[in-house]
């Protein structure tokens, strides 16, 4: 008889095949629950490692400190949701008896020809995991890149955007940002030079100028971190003398400051009669 009509034959293969589909499920569903549990602890980890960097920054974190640790949390999350992934199918296909050596070496020669081509892409991703880890400046903030400078609105993990002085809004490749003035993390100073004429009582001209800077002060004290001082005398000619005002204020209202400061002046000293040059 031949052994395709043989029952024995049929009872047997059917039993080999059940026990191996089984034995193929049983681990496909071990993998599954390893891969996770294994997320979810190195999750947990992610997330208890950055919460403790956020309070090591200070007991009230800001809204930038917030959106940065945020966008490292997702980052983070991502790259090793993706990585276990990859593992796990790799592993359920070795158990179902593929070979996973061609998978392999095909998915390590794509990988390193996209990135061959994506450099640029590459090189401004990692530059925006840096600029997240270093903290070296958060949204909100003043400051000056390169030759542009603005009020950072947004830190992506390929682009930063910032916001110049006349509203414009500046997008930059963070693998292009090298250098970094940071305005905001303590205060700038500023100066406005006031010419009096040399008539003019010198001292009287600097109690009068003290006075409307310390008005100014109290006036709006939030974007002041101290009243405008008289520094000193900068220049003297035959005509006129310059004084200089220091002035301490927060970098995004800087220049609107001065104007304020230099109008207060000029209607303070006409007030008292005392001539500008």
């Amino acid at each position: 008889m031949h052994p395709l009509l043989s029952i024995n034959f049929w009872l047997d293969y059917i039993h080999a095949t059940a026990t191996k589909l089984i034995d193929g499920s049983v681990k496909i569903i071990v993998l599954v629950c390893l891969y996770l549990l294994v997320k979810r602890i190195l999750c947990r980890l992610i997330d208890s490692g950055l919460t403790k960097l956020e309070a090591r920054q200070g007991d009230i974190p800001s809204a930038g400190n917030a959106n940065r640790l945020r966008t490292m949390k997702g980052l983070m999350k991502s790259v090793t949701t993706y990585l276990l992934l990859f593992i796990l199918i790799m592993m359920i296909l070795k158990t179902l008896g593929a070979d996973i050596t061609g998978i392999v070496t095909t998915v390590g020669v794509s990988g390193l020809a996209i990135g061959l081509g994506a450099q640029k892409l590459v090189k401004d991703i990692i530059a925006g995991f840096f600029l997240l880890v270093e903290d070296q400046f958060e949204v909100g903030e003043y400051v000056t890149i390169g030759a542009l400078s603005g009020v950072v609105t947004e830190i992506g993990m390929r682009i930063t955007r910032l916001k110049d002085d006349t509203g414009g809004l500046i997008i930059l490749s963070n693998g292009d940002i090298a250098t970094v003035i940071n305005h905001s993390r303590a205060p700038v100073e500023s100066y406005v030079d006031v010419a009096i004429a040399n008539v003019t009582d010198l001292e009287k001209a600097k109690t009068i100028i003290d006075s409307v800077g310390e008005q100014i002060f109290r006036d709006d004290p939030a974007s002041l971190f101290k009243a405008p001082k008289v520094l000193g005398v900068v220049s003297v000619d035959a005509a006129k003398t310059t004084l200089r005002i220091v002035i301490n204020a927060n970098p995004v209202q800087g220049v609107r400051e001065q104007i304020r400061l230099r109008e207060a002046i000029y209607k303070a000293l006409l007030e008292k009669e005392i001539p500008t040059a």
